[in-house]
């Protein structure tokens, strides 16, 4: 996975579209970069997978109260 962030990255900045990500991983060593956005990516999805299934349990309890 890391490599194709790096893959990513690379093509933006081919593209002369610069960096999507926070102007603080420009700072960070190139090796670290993409493993950082990696694991952001990885919590972030993690957060939405715990946010949703609260909200279907919340909606399922809606329904059996009607």
């Amino acid at each position: 996975m890391a490599s194709y962030t790096e893959h990513l990255l690379s093509k933006l900045s081919d593209e002369g579209q610069g960096s999507h990500f926070h102007p603080e991983l420009d700072k960070m060593p190139g090796e670290k970069a993409p493993e950082i956005i990696i694991l952001a990516l990885q919590e972030f999805v993690r957060d939405q997978i715990v946010y949703y299934s609260v909200m279907v349990k919340a909606a399922n309890n809606l329904d059996q109260e009607i």
